[in-house]
């Protein structure tokens, strides 16, 4: 698939120290130094961080990755294992205290998969030289150069970059041109998910929709919301007295997106309602009729896409749920492999850095394509939209690419 960039005008805002081969080493196995951390001839040790319960599940999804790169010998004779999993409890501070526990054992050399939205130790993982791979949904991926998401920088410091996709696909499902089309986008009281509103709504401009709702206001977890019905009623009344075309909604808890999408439902709403996160069969039946931005190829296209299929077999054999965060933490490990393979046999800190640095990420029709040092900055704009039917989930939009819209500023 390939990906387009415009400009627009919005007023909005590794192995560590692996060293050659001994003179007496085959010259085809790979070297390692006992200063290495987390390395040896036959291993590499990662751990995981993840804000539990919601996105514990991408723990599994990892697993079901090395599992089967482990069953054909490991990259380069090296099995990898996951020998940690903290928990940050969707606190910042706490997440700084959990890696560093974790990287303190000195037997860590990669974080995967990070699956966070106050990943505030980033600049402690730089500092460390230690390479995290995840979702990219904090602001602590973004301009890092050991900061690698799948996607790309989707919740950059300065909201500077956009993807078109979930305007762009709102307006694909209701048949329309999206320009005229108009938009409310509702977040989480989140930097992460403030930030996503100022270049989701550039994204929406720059395809000329009008955006009449932009707020973040929704208690974010571990906070839980009694009453959506003021937030449903403010949306239903944002396009002068009337209902936006599209809702996208930007939150990391499950319990508030189903509990807005049944506001929105029970109060009247026709048009497209779009979220990130209600891609699950626990989660079709409560979720019918909301419409999911898949980003990377859906299940159910397993049949005709290779990529996708593969991934199917992967989580099922490691007995791993067919969700979101499952294949979260399945593109983060299969990135993080890419990124290991790319670096050669003899790995030291700088041939794994100049490897992921320069990563052309991309599974056709799956995932990608995320280019580096290019989507540190900003998201990959490729993905899926699905819609649920109660039972299970409809493709409604196929996998395609949007485009990366750049701000005033940056």
């Amino acid at each position: 698939m390939k990906r387009s960039r415009i400009w627009v005008r919005v007023a909005v805002p590794a192995v560590i120290g692996l060293v050659t081969a001994s003179a007496c080493a085959s010259s085809s196995a790979p070297s390692a130094s006992s200063t290495t951390k987390g390395v040896t001839n036959t291993s590499i040790n990662v751990a995981g961080i993840v804000s539990k319960p919601t996105f514990a599940a991408a723990m599994q999804g990892a697993q079901a990755r090395f599992d089967r790169e482990n069953a054909a010998g490991g990259v380069y004779g090296r099995k990898i294992k996951i020998v940690d999993t903290a928990d940050d409890k969707f606190d910042p501070t706490t997440n700084v205290q959990e890696v560093r526990r974790v990287l303190s054992s000195g037997n860590v050399f990669a974080m995967v998969p990070v699956v966070t939205v106050v990943l505030a130790a980033s600049d402690y993982l730089t500092q460390q030289k230690v390479p995290f791979f995840g979702w990219g949904i904090s602001s602590g991926f973004c301009g890092n150069a050991y900061g690698y998401g799948f996607t790309g920088c989707v919740a950059p410091k300065v909201p500077v970059y956009g993807n078109s996709f979930m305007p762009e696909a709102g307006a694909k499902a209701l048949g329309k041109n999206p320009k005229g089309l108009t938009v409310g986008i509702i977040a989480e009281d989140t930097d992460a998910a403030r930030s996503g509103l100022g270049t989701l709504g550039a994204a929406a401009q720059s395809l000329g929709m009008k955006v009449v709702y932009s707020k973040g206001v929704v208690p974010a977890p571990p906070a839980t919301v009694g009453d959506f019905a003021p937030f449903s009623q403010a949306i239903m009344t944002s396009n002068n007295g009337a209902p936006p075309d599209i809702v996208i909604m930007l939150f990391a808890s499950i319990p508030s997106t189903l509990g807005l999408q049944a506001a929105l439902q029970a109060s009247g709403f026709k048009g497209v309602i779009e979220n990130t996160q209600t891609y699950d069969p626990q989660l079709a039946a409560p979720s019918k009729g909301d419409s999911v931005y898949v980003q990377f190829g859906a299940f159910e296209t397993a049949d005709t896409v290779p990529g996708v299929k593969q991934m199917v077999t992967d989580l099922k054999a490691a007995g791993a749920p067919l969700g979101v965060l499952s294949a979260v933490g399945y593109l983060s490990a299969d990135m993080f492999i890419a990124a290991l393979k790319k670096a050669g046999k003899n790995l030291t800190t700088d041939s794994f850095q100049k490897a992921a640095g320069t990563l052309a990420y991309n599974v056709p029709n799956t995932v990608g394509p995320t280019t580096f040092p290019q989507d540190s900055v900003q998201p990959s704009v490729c993905g899926t939209l699905v819609t649920s039917n109660g039972t299970g989930y409809d493709v409604t939009v196929p996998y395609f690419c949007g485009q990366a819209v750049k701000g005033p500023g940056s």
